[in-house]
């Protein structure tokens, strides 16, 4: 069951490879976060992504996850104690923009 959802939205242009990132952060939850390519315009190509998110292993252990290849990284995640998340949308020779989807399970 879904109890909340927050978004966030973001982009990026270039006339080379660029990026750029956006982060939630919320307190200690159970999420499915949802990264989504919403526009692409230009010759080029765009990816949006889930680049890191962070949650806790215990009260005083907090961890991040990261992805360090844009072409390996994940566009959904089930993440239990989730504090923050990051999405990102890389473009090279265009314009993206991204939307970031944080579902909050009950």
């Amino acid at each position: 069951m879904i109890d909340n959802v927050t978004w966030a939205w973001f982009w990026a242009r270039s006339g080379g490879t660029f990026s750029a990132t956006r982060t939630i952060a919320l307190p200690t939850r159970n999420v499915v976060a949802y990264a989504s390519l919403s526009k692409v315009d230009g010759a080029g190509s765009a990816k949006s992504f889930i680049r890191q998110y962070c949650y806790m292993i215990s009260p005083d252990q907090r961890l991040c996850a990261v992805s360090p290849n844009a072409d390996d990284a994940s566009s959904v995640a089930t993440i239990n104690n989730c504090t923050s998340v990051t999405f990102e949308v890389q473009v090279n020779n265009a314009y993206g923009y991204g939307t970031g989807l944080v579902f909050i399970r009950a």
